[in-house]
């Protein structure tokens, strides 16, 4: 699971953003964290905070773990977590099996570019800013 969840922050980071609920299904059937939390040391959402944090930034790299804002909510009962991403400036990859991938949202899905893909995904989404450009020429 830590896989899937690092891949779909990574996925959200490369698109246009977008939230990531943990302890609810895709349905919206809330569960809670109950289980996750019991497999921690401290059973409770600071510990949970400070474990995905790690784990983030295993996967992803610390800059891109630093960018999703994590937040706890009580709901029906049970303790959910929300994980709101934004727009990376820059592409994030998941490193997994001594390599990296890229994830992207297409629609409703998370999927892995090919190299070919991810080539093409990355010029066309992360374009440099022009302004930027201009400043690192006028500064020469």
């Amino acid at each position: 699971m830590e896989q899937v969840g690092a891949k779909t922050v990574a996925a959200f980071l490369n698109s246009s953003g977008g939230p990531l609920l943990i302890g609810v299904d895709d349905a919206g059937r809330v569960h809670g964290l109950d289980r996750d939390f019991a497999t921690l040391r401290t059973p409770d959402a600071d510990r949970f905070e400070l474990w995905l944090g790690d784990m983030l930034a295993t996967s992803l790299g610390k800059n891109a773990a630093a960018m999703p804002r994590i937040r706890f909510a009580e709901v029906d009962g049970a303790t959910v977590c929300a994980v709101r991403c934004p727009r990376a400036p820059e592409p994030v990859f998941v490193a997994q099996g001594g390599g990296t991938e890229l994830w992207v949202r297409v629609g409703n899905s998370t999927r892995a570019f090919g190299v070919d893909e991810a080539v093409t995904y990355v010029a066309r989404h992360f374009r440099p800013d022009r302004r930027s450009d201009a400043r690192v020429i006028a500064d020469r």
